[in-house]
């Protein structure tokens, strides 16, 4: 059930920031909802991520088996408003999940 509600979540992030790029006036107070809206997700998915990294049994193959999940982070948490197309790697994320 958890998995299910992180792909609505990814899917619904993925087009609002999608949007921010193809709309050109955007309202202010959406603009801000959808970054903060992003930060909530990319919050959830570290959270997630560190729980997944401290229970498996194998750290070394836990990293190497979701570096995907880690750039699809990084971009909020090192360079926000900065790298969008790297964000599309949390679409990976939900592939993986199936």
């Amino acid at each position: 059930m958890f998995n299910i509600t992180v792909i609505g979540l990814v899917l619904l992030d993925i087009i609002l920031l999608t949007a921010l790029i193809f709309i050109n006036n955007i309202n202010p107070q959406l603009y801000q909802f959808i970054l903060y809206f992003d930060l909530f997700v990319v919050i959830i998915l570290i959270a997630q991520f560190i729980y997944k990294f401290k229970n498996s049994t194998s750290k070394t193959k836990y990293l190497k088996d979701n570096w995907f999940d880690l750039v699809g982070m990084v971009p909020e948490i090192v360079l926000p408003g900065f790298a969008t197309f790297l964000r599309y790697f949390r679409l990976i994320r939900i592939l993986s999940l199936f």
